[in-house]
């Protein structure tokens, strides 16, 4: 693809770890408010901290992109039915490599307590729908938004295609705060971060995760994980 204009990024790394730490400040402050009130920290309050975590990532983004004169079109949000079948498959592969990758290092490195209850709340049907709610809709839009289309291009300007893929891939991991799931979420996060520079699609990608754990939350609802 040609004139892609995220791959000629005006903003920097300060910008995007900025995005994140304001966002993450922003929950931490919701969680201290929950311990003053003896809030219990359910399904539901997941949920909204995961909206508030999702909207803070998403508003911040649009905030600097606005500063640089750039919009979400800029980052490769464009519709292309072609580009979300293909975001599909991607997914359905992926799925197949991160569960493979998972049950491979769990006998050494433990179980992830936040896999195991992710899978546990999805056999339920409200736990089920709330997944949704969050991970099939949240997670995607707002972690392509920020790790594929503003990040990543921060690091690839920084440090080229390829290193770049790698810390793209990193950050995905780290930003995750689950230590069981590293591997996996790694090697997903540069993986998605390839198909972004290939394909200059966000749509894409925003498939791809889609997929990933939509399926996740659907085998494990009907108990095949």
């Amino acid at each position: 693809m040609k004139d892609i204009p995220w791959k000629d990024a005006p903003w920097n790394l300060k910008e995007v770890f900025l995005v994140i730490f304001i966002s993450y400040l922003i929950i931490l402050a919701a969680a201290v408010v929950f311990d003053i009130y003896n809030i219990q920290v359910d399904l539901i309050e997941t949920a909204i901290i995961q909206f508030f975590l999702s909207f803070s990532i998403v508003t911040f983004t649009l905030l600097f992109l606005k500063k640089h004169n750039r919009s979400l079109k800029d980052l490769g949000l464009f519709y292309d039915p072609n580009l979300i079948a293909c975001g599909i498959v991607l997914g359905i592969v992926l799925l197949f490599l991160e569960r493979l990758i998972y049950y491979l290092i769990t006998p050494y490195i433990g179980s992830s307590p936040l896999q195991d209850w992710f899978i546990e709340v999805a056999k339920t049907w409200e736990g089920f729908l709330i997944l949704l709610l969050i991970g099939s809709i949240f997670a995607p839009v707002a972690e392509e938004i920020y790790f594929r289309g503003f990040a990543y291009p921060a690091l690839r300007k920084k440090w080229g295609v390829d290193r770049g893929i790698v810390f793209s891939g990193l950050y995905f991991a780290i930003a995750h705060l689950d230590p069981q799931a590293f591997i996996p979420v790694f090697l997903l996060g540069m993986v998605l971060a390839y198909a972004y520079e290939k394909s200059g699609s966000l749509l894409l990608v925003m498939a791809a995760h889609f997929t990933v754990n939509t399926t996740t939350f659907v085998l494990s609802f009907i108990g095949i994980i």
